[in-house]
């Protein structure tokens, strides 16, 4: 019994060959794809974190704007110490009816690996000084005001460094900034 091919049995093998490979390419470009908006959808959340990050950092700085206006906040300067920091200098903003300071450690350097500088509270009559925080986080290029709160009654400010965790004294050796607060 001999079999009888035509041509165009051999041209819709062929069709059906080129049609399952264009369907493979086709499911091939659908995954590319799927991958690719994947990728862009992840960006995206990454973007949209970004944004609301700086926008929350955006509102604390109008906060401390706001705060720094106040009437009753007094700005004053800490000088920077002639030894460890010349040329220096922190801006500080002191409500003592609200009990709040706000520093601006910017022009200090960084502190090196495993230290920290501390922000002390000072009176005079007997010299006592009080830690009143950490100001962690210095090396990070968004993080150089610091608000402190609760503070007691205070007579100038200093800032040391210290080991990071902080010290219970002060260690005048590192002392950074020092300054009065003005009537």
């Amino acid at each position: 019994m001999k079999i009888i091919t035509s041509n165009y049995s051999y041209f819709g093998w062929a069709a059906a060959i080129l049609l399952l490979g264009g369907i493979l390419w086709m499911m091939k470009l659908n995954q590319d794809l799927e991958e690719q908006i994947n990728l862009v959808n992840e960006q995206l959340k990454t973007k949209e974190t970004q944004v609301v990050n700086s926008s929350q950092k955006v509102q604390k700085l109008e906060d401390l704007l706001l705060q720094m206006a106040q009437p009753g906040t007094r700005k004053f300067t800490l000088p920077g110490n002639e030894l460890n920091a010349p040329n220096t200098a922190v801006a500080a903003f002191y409500d003592d009816e609200t009990n709040e300071l706000i520093l601006d450690i910017s022009g200090l350097p960084e502190a090196p690996e495993g230290m920290v500088y501390q922000a002390w509270s000072l009176t005079f009559e007997p010299l006592t000084p009080n830690s009143i925080g950490l100001l962690a986080d210095v090396n990070s290029p968004n993080n150089k005001i610091f608000k402190l709160q609760d503070i007691p009654r205070s007579e100038g400010f200093g800032i040391t460094l210290e080991p990071e965790g902080g010290s219970q004294k002060p260690n005048l050796e590192q002392l950074y900034a020092l300054g009065t607060i003005s009537s």
